[in-house]
């Protein structure tokens, strides 16, 4: 196979991957479905038996319309990473019809490399990362073959000699390139924060490691329609109490408050969030505390019992919610944004934050009321009545019936919360359904009156809202939460995973004066059915699988200063290993008492037998000879720095000749630089006039016989071999004039 058509088949696998990664990182599926089978396409038509280009007309019509489109949409949504990737991979496409010379062949590399890049700075997810770690191979060899198809088409065009590539040097150049890179680019990560240049990315630096999905900071009812079960991973959530031990577990489950909704429009069915001063966000950050922590919960901010440490995975900038459990006091948010913070109903934002974004927010889930039932009167009940007639009547004949007076001017305070239980539980005892897939409202009715009359079906926002509204009808204030659901617990990290699917909506009912309490109205059965993670192989695997994803988020995406410095200590200290190896040990510990150590302890045995058996490969077969060849003519070219003879006769003729010519370049003073291809310094030896003509002639058949023989199978005869050794003659015989001219003293001036 010719240089050629190797360069053509890594170019190829290297726009297939570039394309197929931007497609998993942004979502964006047309690319995927469109840019592959026409490169596919492109392929067949430019490599095949009978190769065909595109006219060159026809290739600037379809970038003139590539760049008009892109001029019209930047107007439309602006210049992001997204709409920069799509321009370079529809560049990339026409590219491939466009392939006449190793010039348009380096385009394309090129724009497959930025693909790449703006996959990077799309999404952070495993995925991609792992498509990245297969890049790097191919694109190395890609380069690798594109440059000796570049001195192979000089060498045809100027020489009429068509160089043959040989494969084994190429395999190993591409494996130490490729080793190499990967070697750097892990020193330089694990050494230099990641916030380094992120300002001046700005949003194009604030990649995901998701997708937006699931929550909705409005409730609309009325309409029918399907409720999303994606198991697309939303957010990351550890809990822990005030002496940093993690309270997780299996069957706890923690409501992460979202959105707060305490306004119901009845004429579209709407829960929305109140346009009162008193609910509006208050401009952040608040007052910093010593932790570098904003207090946001009032004059008690020490007053907590869990501390959250949650990652969102892609935050929407637009719909910057942070989610947490009733009530929050402190938090820190990275990267840093504008906080908003509402004193009434505790919600939180960011804002002009988008991607990935981790946040530790201190809470108290254990708050005692703010005053005493004796001091409660019905003068300080607040609560907005809602008209709803049909939903009264049902509420007060549900309470009526459990002996509750529904008039909250002549019920007892203590009554309230007694009275919500029993609304509570009538939406499990009173025929109602849960289904993801509800049917609209009839035309003319309101959806919360039709669902508790009629409808009974439907899903968790229709539960709340009902349970809400029928608070609202007797007095008691009462508001819609959206948010999530944890209920997926993982032992081995300690640590929940939130989903798509476990997004939901409950009720928080203000029982007494600032004292608020959460009910959850939807039927116990059909909430544990929905949200509590599944059982069986799959689940396991996908567990694993989610073990492998927290530690890529946390240790690889979310690796900054702040975790260097963990790791390695202060930044002006010097790098120690003892908080690895603790890191290590605590892992190990961790792995060793949880469920999944059966299948961590079958993955470290197959590596150790792995390892075993690649020494042994190593030391036995075929590929231990080869390692121990190169590793020796390494060794000999060494030495022979210093020794120049040292090892000649031991290596194979072409290595030995080059060795030998480079030596006698570098005695006679004219070394060449390890940067700079040999044919290239010949090149300019000969325009400097440094070689005479009989010189020159022995330099440059020495060196075409080298090229031939170093980047193609042609082997050196005896004849070659013999011709060659009497043009080194020649050179040496020169070498030597040259350095006994440096060395000869100069002449000084004659005296009387």
């Amino acid at each position: 196979m010719s240089g050629d058509r190797l360069t053509r088949v890594w170019m190829f696998t290297a726009v297939i991957i570039s394309l197929v990664t931007f497609s998993v990182a942004d979502n964006d599926y047309p690319v995927l479905l469109i840019g592959v089978p026409v490169s596919v396409l492109a392929w067949f038509i430019t490599t095949g038996p009978s190769p065909r280009m595109l006219p060159r007309y026809a290739i600037n019509i379809l970038l003139f319309f590539v760049v008009a489109w892109t001029s019209l949409t930047v107007f439309s949504r602006g210049l992001g990473v997204s709409l920069f990737s799509e321009f370079v991979a529809a560049l990339m496409v026409i590219k491939l019809f466009d392939r006449r010379s190793s010039r348009d062949n380096a385009q394309v590399l090129t724009l497959s490399v930025f693909l790449m890049i703006g996959a990077v700075l799309t999404s952070n997810t495993l995925w991609v990362g792992a498509l990245l770690l297969l890049f790097i191979p191919v694109i190395v060899s890609a380069v690798l073959w594109h440059q000796l198809a570049r001195v192979a088409e000089r060498e045809l065009d100027a020489r009429g000699i068509r160089v043959r590539p040989a494969l084994g040097p190429m395999r190993r150049r591409g494996l130490v390139m490729t080793a190499a890179s990967v070697t750097i680019a892990v020193v330089v990560f694990v050494l230099m924060p990641r916030e380094i240049g992120s300002d001046s990315f700005g949003s194009w630096g604030t990649a995901s490691v998701g997708r937006v999905v699931g929550f909705n900071d409005e409730v609309k009812l009325g309409t029918g329609g399907l409720i999303s079960e994606s198991q697309s991973p939303v957010l990351d959530l550890e809990v822990y109490d005030r002496e940093g031990n993690s309270i997780g577990a299996f069957g706890r489950r923690f409501y992460l408050r979202g959105a707060v909704l305490d306004t119901y429009d009845t004429e579209t069915g709407s829960w929305i969030r109140s346009n009162n001063p008193l609910n509006a966000f208050q401009p952040g950050p608040g007052p910093m505390m010593r932790s570098g922590m904003t207090a946001v919960g009032g004059d008690r901010p020490a007053a907590w019992t869990v501390r959250l440490e949650v990652t969102i995975r892609n935050m929407a900038e637009e719909n910057g919610h942070l989610f947490s459990i009733w009530r929050p006091y402190q938090i820190r948010v990275h990267p840093p944004g504008r906080l908003g913070f509402s004193v009434w109903d505790g919600a939180l934002r960011v804002e002009n934050t988008g991607g990935k974004v981790s946040y530790t927010v201190h809470c108290n889930d254990r708050e005692q009321p703010p005053i005493t039932w004796d001091e409660y009167t019905p003068d300080q009940r607040r609560a907005v009545l809602i008209d709803l007639p049909g939903v009264a009547e049902v509420t007060r004949g549900l309470l009526r019936d459990a002996g509750i007076e529904p008039d909250p001017l002549k019920r007892p305070a203590s009554d309230d919360l007694q009275a919500v239980s029993i609304l509570r539980n009538h939406f499990d005892t009173g025929g109602f359904r849960y289904t993801l897939d509800t049917i609209a409202a009839p035309a003319g009715r309101d959806p919360i009156e039709w669902f508790l009359r009629d409808g009974r079906e439907g899903h968790c926002e229709y539960y709340a809202s009902s349970l809400a509204a029928m608070c609202r009808t007797v007095g008691i204030n009462a508001r819609v939460i959206t948010g999530y659901v944890a209920t997926d617990y993982n032992t081995t990290t300690a640590s929940y995973i939130v989903r798509a699917s476990n997004a939901h909506a409950w009720v928080e009912a203000e029982v007494l004066p600032g004292y608020w309490r959460t009910f959850d109205p939807t039927p116990t059965a059909d909430q544990t059915r929905i949200h509590e993670p599944p059982r069986g192989l799959l689940a396991d695997i996908r567990r694993v699988f989610d073990t492998v994803e927290f530690a890529w988020i946390r240790s690889v995406v979310s690796y900054d200063a702040e975790a260097r410095s963990r790791i390695f200590g202060p930044g002006d200290a010097e790098v120690s290993l003892f908080p690895i190896l603790e890191r290590v040990m605590d892992f190990a510990d961790t792995a060793r008492n949880s469920p999944e150590r059966l299948i961590l302890r079958a993955a470290r045995n197959a590596l150790v037998v792995s390892a075993v058996v690649m020494v042994v490969g190593l030391s036995s077969l075929r590929w231990g000879g080869l390692v121990r060849r190169w590793l020796g003519r390494r060794l000999r070219l060494g030495l022979g720095r210093f020794i120049p003879s040292f090892g000649r006769e031991a290596l194979q003729p072409a290595q030995a000749l080059h060795a030998e010519f480079l030596d006698l370049l570098r005695s006679a003073g004219v070394e060449k630089p390890g940067w700079l291809p040999l044919r290239v310094h010949m090149r300019d030896l000969g325009r400097s006039g440094v070689f005479g003509e009989r010189v020159e002639r022995a330099a440059t058949r020495v060196c075409d016989l080298l090229y031939a023989a170093l980047f193609s199978d042609h082997r050196i005869g005896d004849d070659q071999y013999r011709s060659a050794r009497d043009d080194l003659a020649v050179i040496r015989e020169w070498a030597g004039q040259r350095r006994g001219r440096r060395r000869r003293p100069k002449t000084e001036p004659a005296t009387d």
